[in-house]
């Protein structure tokens, strides 16, 4: 509130008249305004006190300019100073400024945790007074917040504005500090031992660091592994190995490292001293990231036989709690199998054409992975290199996974071999990228990728969840060349779950892809192949065969191409007893026999939305677009079928029952539909069948059928 005259002009050195005199009309005037105030406070204004914001907003029956507290309501910003707004009776309160509490004090009873501190006071928090309490119980993490009255947590930041150490708040310290937004910010800062005990914490990591640095500094070269061996290790403790290949730092840990030793007998990791025990100590390679083969003592020269040296690798990094063997750049010759037989275990090269594994024996597996018999090998990964052959392989795998749980291959090329890549009952693998070339010229079992059942020692048992994406097995003569080679592209003996994607699999001499039903008891199921590629020069591009086992069911075509060739007999042929087979949005052309055939004892093949072109291609041999010669129920809908002027028959059911054939689009075929008398249970609803040389439909068969609206 402005007095004038005030006092300080009042009781000045003097009047303007008299210095030494003040003016009694001042006096008077001075003295009335002081009576005002005392008068307004006492008739009520600023003497009013509610405990909550809605209590003092419903009572407006005070004038203009009165001033009110709100010192109690639950939400601490609604607290403060309040000055009234118009007319008694009438307007509005308006908060003007916070409590004048510039001192609180605030009480821990311990109903929080020593990291999330509860707190009250007895009147509210504001970010304009200075807050005492003391210390319940000693931090033991960080950061720390504390809760005043209940409120949203505030982060306890020191002066400087950090966090405080674990400790630095103990148990009967005395903090002072300030609201400042979402921090409780300290006056006084936390105990001097939790921030002691932090820096002789840095301080010995700090020293740590300078004797690993000390240590990677090398005392001596030493040429060989031999030389390594003989130095005295009272006065050199690190060394820099410079043998060709093993080249690296080691440094002299005292110790009983009897056991590594013996797990790494190639010396790659652990080397013994000639004078001293592996009791007592042992040379250590220091390194960081993969384990490398060449420490071992692995060659990419394209000469040295590395079969034993990558086995002993291999069992060493086993032994050794090892996770990941990095093969070099370059040629890795191996004359015998290589032996995969750990589990959660990976073999990288440096890249396809990168690393080469070159494969020197006839017979045999190259790279076998299995542990010992029953038990499956789990979590294993193959990537990143290349493999091809220096003789013709007449027997086994170049990879082999025998009862596989977690399996990972990717970015792998594989030129030759016999099969290229055997999956014997794994579960959970994933096929990714891989390249499978074959350079044969004729069938002599030749296959890329074999799904089948794991050895008998191993139980028996299919696999199963099987993914295969972006991958290509082919043989070289599909770059173009004069002819067909291999047997076939993928072979699936037993499986329940099996899908394939992106994938393409041509230019072999029986089928692109067979799926064989010939084992008791096993199941043939679960099969999808994607936007795939069957591509048959010769032979099939897809064969479903065999009735040995009733579980041959569930297998689908979506959105696949099939192309066949000058050689090439069936697009599809289904035989034996498969049961739920469906073929969908896929393209089909350019063989001498029939697109689709179906000679099968099983039920239910769906053919759906497909397009079919120019069967019959050389119009002598006799072919169809889909032709069903045995088998029952049927369904042939919505496909779109150009003979090109060589196809026999767009559609043909030759025999069998109960079957739809409704919406196909049949051109420039002989016959656009033809239903032979030995087929009964059928209808053929609303098909156009046009410029064809022959019938539209041609209808034997019956009497139990349907034809009608065709055009």
């Amino acid at each position: 509130m402005t007095f004038s005259p005030n006092a300080e002009t009042v009781y000045a050195d003097g009047p303007y008249t008299d210095p030494y005199d003040p003016s009694k009309p001042e006096i008077r005037a001075l003295l009335t305004q002081y009576e005002n105030a005392i008068e307004a406070y006492s008739s009520g204004a600023g003497s009013i006190a509610k405990d909550t914001r809605g209590n003092l907003y419903a009572d407006v029956a005070h004038d203009s300019d009165v001033t009110a507290w709100v010192y109690a309501d639950a939400n601490t910003a609604n607290n403060g100073v309040y000055r009234k707004i118009g007319a008694s009776g009438s307007g509005s309160w308006s908060l003007i400024l916070p409590l004048p509490y510039s001192f609180i004090i605030a009480t821990d009873y311990g109903a929080g945790t020593a990291n999330a501190i509860k707190a009250s006071t007895t009147v509210p928090v504001s970010e304009s007074a200075l807050i005492w309490f003391q210390i319940f119980r000693t931090n033991d993490s960080s950061p720390v917040t504390i809760s005043f009255n209940g409120d949203a947590p505030l982060t306890i930041k020191t002066n400087a504005g950090n966090d405080p150490a674990a400790g630095g708040l103990a148990q009967g310290m005395i903090l002072f500090g300030v609201k400042s937004g979402a921090t409780f910010r300290l006056l006084n800062d936390q105990v001097s031992t939790a921030i002691v005990a932090a820096a002789e914490a840095a301080q010995a990591a700090a020293e740590a660091a300078r004797d690993a640095a000390l240590s990677a500094v090398p005392n001596v070269f030493a040429l060989t592994r031999t030389a390594l061996k003989a130095l005295n290790t009272a006065t050199i403790t690190s060394a820099f190995l410079k043998e060709s290949g093993r080249e690296g730092q080691f440094v002299w840990r005292s110790g009983d490292y009897s056991a590594k030793i013996s797990a790494d007998s190639a010396e790659g990791l652990f080397i013994k001293a000639n004078a001293i025990a592996s009791t007592v100590g042992a040379w250590v390679r220091v390194y960081d990231g993969d384990i490398q083969a060449t420490w071992f003592g692995a060659k990419a020269d394209d000469a040295t036989d590395n079969a034993s040296i990558l086995n002993v690798a291999i069992a060493s990094c086993m032994a050794l709690g090892l996770r990941v063997l990095k093969l070099p750049p370059g040629v890795l010759r191996f004359g015998s199998t290589i032996n995969f037989s750990s589990s959660y275990f990976a073999i990288r090269g440096a890249g396809i054409g990168a690393t080469t594994l070159r494969r020197t024996f006839a017979d045999g597996t190259a790279i076998y992975c299995a542990v010992a018999a029953p038990n499956p090998i789990q979590s294993i990964a193959l990537s990143d290199f290349s493999m091809d052959t220096t003789v013709r392989v007449t027997n086994g795998s170049m990879i082999y996974v025998e009862s596989g749980v977690g399996v990972w291959l990717d970015n792998l090329n594989i030129a030759g071999g016999f099969w290229q890549i055997g999956l014997g009952g794994c579960f959970d693998v994933h096929l990714t990228n891989i390249s499978g070339v074959f350079g044969e010229t004729n069938d002599t079992g030749e296959v890329g990728l074999v799904v089948t059942t794991r050895n008998a020692s191993y139980g028996g048992n299919y696999g199963g969840n099987i993914f295969v994406d972006g991958c290509s097995f082919r043989t070289a003569f599909g770059n173009g060349g004069g002819g067909a080679g291999g047997r076939y592209g993928i072979e699936v003996v037993a499986v329940d779950g099996l899908f394939v994607s992106n994938s393409y699999f041509g230019y072999f001499k029986v089928s692109a892809a067979y799926i064989f039903n010939t084992l008791a008891t096993v199941y043939v199921a679960g099969i999808k192949f994607s936007n795939c590629w069957f591509d048959c020069y010769e032979g099939n591009g897809v064969t479903l065969d065999g009735g040995v086992s009733s579980n041959f069911s569930d297998i689908e075509f979506v959105g696949c191409s099939f192309l066949g060739g000058a050689n090439a007999q069936y697009n599809f042929r289904s035989a034996g007893n498969p049961s739920s087979v469906r073929l969908q949005g896929c393209h089909f052309a350019a063989v001498n026999g029939d697109n689709i055939r179906i000679d099968t004892t099983g039920l239910g093949f769906c053919v759906t939305g497909n397009t079919l072109f120019a069967a019959d291609m050389d119009n002598t041999s006799g072919g169809d677009g889909i032709v069903i010669n045995s088998g029952s129920d049927f369904t042939i809908c919505d496909n779109v079928i150009n003979g090109n002027n060589t196809s026999d028959n767009g559609i043909r059911l030759l025999t069998g029952t109960r079957a739809v054939v409704s919406n196909n689009r049949i051109r420039n075929c002989i016959n656009g539909i033809s239903i032979a008398a030995a087929f009964n249970y059928y209808s053929v609803i609303g098909n156009i069948t046009v410029d064809n040389s022959g019938t539209g439909i041609a209808d034997l068969g019956g009497p139990n059928k349907a034809v009608a609206n065709n055009v």
